[in-house]
């Protein structure tokens, strides 16, 4: 390859899988990324994968990929899926052996997933064309421009960079929208048949079967409620969250979103406009506390006192960001905390100040909430935004 070439080449991505001594360690890693996607890897499937590799040349590529994808995937809906991971986890692999240094083995887990998650519309087109490229050993560019700024810190981005993530922002919120629930329903353009459903229309013919009943998940709806800190500390921070707020209101119904400082501000009717830079307008000259003070118990008074106890309910989530920093009552915050615990499915607090890797909860405001909190997580970069999304299409539980 000539230096001409090689400038025009895209930029690597900045993370690698880690460097394995083992093939068999290599496939077990493959298996985790595959069941991280939802894909239902079991003991018995990863065996019969290992039984497989004695009766094959595991050098041939495409005797691999169809080995893997036989013993794996049972659904046709998640062959574009296997094919987008068996492409990006090969390739990443194959570019460790070039590389000094090496991520441990959650870390290349995590950088895969993180990956993955841009292509999830491509897995719902499920194109043709990646696999073709794969099989005929052709060198795939795996490269996004929003990659370059999935961890770069929100304070620092430019209005260039606002415009870059825009669309990655929508995916998130289309993902988070259209998250699938494990219940099911029936529904003729099912891909998983449903025996119990096809016996009892069979009653009708004399228990003979004349129609098949299919079924597919249900959509997983969400009723999301959302207090963001508006006060000068979080000035940049609040900004990206009502833009990922906005979105989720043009998809979900019955987002409500507040903003706070020294006193609490509902603008869920003023984020109902088409254009989000209208509504980052509308909402600038409406809201007159922005970059203000902090009273985070005050508020949150007045959130339980004045609309809590028409929109909260056991199925409810409250999302709530803010970097902690309070000059009220931590005593008042605390009560206020108890009460929305109460009347909830549970709390999520986004903190900023989780950048840092050494970052403790020790100011009182955060030490006030922390037991109260469902999840505790970060809110600096585009990654932390993914890291929100998946977590509100699982349990939440205990704080993490």
């Amino acid at each position: 390859m000539n230096s001409t070439d090689a400038k025009n080449e895209p930029t690597p991505l900045s993370f690698h899988v880690a460097r394995k001594e083992s093939f068999i360690e290599n496939i077990l890693l493959f298996c985790r990324v595959l069941k991280s996607l939802r894909i239902n890897i079991t003991i018995g499937r990863v065996l019969d994968v290992f039984r497989s590799m004695e009766l094959i040349n595991i050098s041939d590529k495409e005797v691999l990929y169809f080995t893997l994808r036989a013993n794996l995937i049972s659904e046709y809906f998640q062959i574009p899926i296997f094919d987008r991971v068996f492409q990006v986890f090969w390739l990443f692999f194959q570019q460790s052996h070039n590389c000094d240094d090496a991520s441990g083995p959650q870390e290349g887990l995590e950088g895969i997933i993180e990956h993955l998650e841009c292509f999830s519309d491509d897995w719902d087109r499920g194109q043709s064309e990646d696999h073709e490229d794969q099989m005929e050993g052709r060198k795939i560019c795996l490269y996004s421009p929003v990659e370059n700024l999935a961890t770069k810190d929100f304070s620092q981005f430019t209005d260039e960079d606002v415009e870059r993530i825009k669309e990655e922002l929508s995916r998130i919120v289309k993902k988070i929208a259209t998250k699938k629930s494990r219940r099911r329903h029936v529904d003729p353009k099912g891909q998983s048949l449903s025996l119990r459903h096809t016996l009892r229309k069979s009653m009708k013919y004399g228990g003979e079967i004349f129609e098949l009943a299919t079924t597919k998940k249900k959509i997983k709806k969400i009723k999301l409620i959302a207090l963001a800190d508006v006060s000068g500390s979080m000035d940049c921070y609040s900004n990206f969250f009502v833009q990922f707020i906005y979105g989720l209101q043009q998809r979900l119904r019955g987002v409500e979103t507040f903003v706070f400082s020294t006193r609490l501000s509902r603008i869920t009717d003023l984020l109902k406009t088409r254009s989000l830079d209208e509504a980052l307008r509308v909402v600038s000259e409406t809201v007159r506390h922005w970059s203000g003070g902090t009273n985070i118990g005050s508020c949150l008074q007045s959130f339980n006192n004045d609309y809590a106890p028409s929109i909260l309910d056991p199925k409810s989530v409250l999302i709530i960001i803010s970097d902690g920093w309070d000059r009220g009552d931590t005593g008042l915050l605390e009560k206020e905390m108890k009460r929305l615990k109460e009347s909830c499915l549970g709390i999520i607090w986004l903190n900023p100040l989780l950048s840092n890797p050494n970052y403790q909860p020790l100011c009182k405001g955060i030490h006030a909430v922390m037991p109260y909190l469902s999840c505790f997580l970060p809110f600096y970069n585009l990654n932390s935004i993914r890291k929100l999304g998946r977590t509100l299409g699982g349990p939440l539980s205990s704080v993490q």
